[in-house]
């Protein structure tokens, strides 16, 4: 008796908690279960009345485009809304309590924003007052992947991948425009932006930070990966090529703690630690590891390696989500003094008409 007790309430406690609507998916109505099952969206409110997990960054107004004949009229306020504990405000945001509902707003001048970003490099030093481009971890994982592993030695050379705590200000020109906290992403190469709206978009808004995502479609390394540009002194010279007269005229926005928002002071940045290539993947002595028969570190035509298995399967989001815990906890564990992770700003890079994505390439 005492067992069928138990097996009903096993059974009913079941149930219950499968049924419970611990998140909401996309596009549905978030406004009463405010956590997002899609980690790459937000639940943005339209109103006091509706809200919905979007993975786009909200605009303010009227959405026109919207399919509902409702929403399709109604102004959205775009308050991002946050689960009732734990959560803050992610940065380039400020809490909001209209309502009683806990949300976050965009502020009226351009804030302050504290991140981390990684950049994979070799042992020489990384003069950050140069263009760079670096990622979030997800992106960070997915270069590593895509572009680095397999290759004997590394590409590029890569030992390490370095942690900086980044802080930005985006100029009054760029908020000015839509409120956006990030610009074009930029590509830098040997530190000279190869993008051919690189001027145009340095003359109109300074130099500004760049932000651009990758799809779950290239890799399942979610949220989103995110690509930074920071541009620098002398933005159209490669390394060798600069000289004092144009880290002059060419400042770039590189300066010291805070940013004041400035043309030329639009992001400041610190060491926050670094790791190795080896520590990742647990292959120590890379370079005579991978000069032995049959070695390999990863292929991508069999989308595994040989003699390890760290990189094997590149779309398999539970390797995916274990690779890129590895490589968080590894941070973690060696700089125990720092925390772990910053937030993550939304990534609402402004775009001149005409413009399309850029396309993130090796280097």
């Amino acid at each position: 008796m005492l067992g069928s007790a138990r097996w009903c309430l096993l059974l009913c406690l079941r149930q219950a908690l499968a049924w419970q609507p611990w998140c909401t998916q996309t596009w549905q109505n978030c406004s009463s279960v405010r956590k997002c099952c899609d980690l790459s969206a937000a639940c943005y409110e339209m109103d006091g009345t509706w809200a919905t997990c979007m993975k786009t960054p909200c605009e303010t107004g009227i959405h026109g485009k919207d399919p509902d004949p409702i929403r399709n009229r109604t102004n959205w306020t775009c308050r991002e809304l946050l689960p009732e504990y734990g959560d803050q405000c992610r940065p380039g945001f400020v809490e909001d309590l209209t309502n009683g509902v806990k949300g976050c707003v965009r502020p009226t001048e351009p804030p302050l924003m504290t991140f981390y970003m990684y950049r994979a490099t070799d042992w020489k030093k990384v003069p950050l007052s140069e263009g760079i481009n670096a990622a979030n971890a997800p992106g960070l994982m997915y270069y590593l992947h895509n572009e680095v592993a397999g290759h004997c030695p590394r590409k590029f050379g890569i030992t390490r991948v370095i942690r900086y705590k980044v802080t930005t200000r985006a100029t009054k020109e760029l908020y000015a425009d839509a409120q956006k906290n990030f610009g074009l992403f930029l590509q830098f190469d040997a530190a000279q932006c190869t993008n051919p709206r690189c001027k145009l978009m340095i003359d109109k808004y300074g130099y500004i930070p760049g932000c651009t995502e990758n799809p779950h479609s290239i890799a399942n390394y979610g949220p989103l990966g995110k690509w930074y540009s920071l541009p620098g002194q002398c933005p159209f010279s490669r390394f060798w090529e600069k000289n004092q007269t144009c880290r002059e005229e060419e400042p770039g926005g590189f300066c010291k703690y805070p940013p004041t928002g400035e043309r030329d002071c639009t992001f400041s940045i610190d060491w926050q630690g670094e790791i190795t290539m080896d520590e990742l993947t647990g292959i120590w002595n890379y370079d005579w590891w991978c000069k032995q028969p049959e070695h390999n570190e990863y292929d991508k035509l069999t989308d595994k390696g040989t003699w390890t298995n760290f990189w094997d399967g590149i779309h398999d989001p539970g390797k995916d989500a274990w690779r890129l815990a590895r490589f968080k906890n590894i941070f973690a564990g060696k700089y125990p003094q720092w925390p772990s992770d910053l937030g993550e700003p939304v990534c609402d890079g402004t775009w001149f008409e005409g413009d399309k994505p850029p396309k993130i390439q090796a280097g």
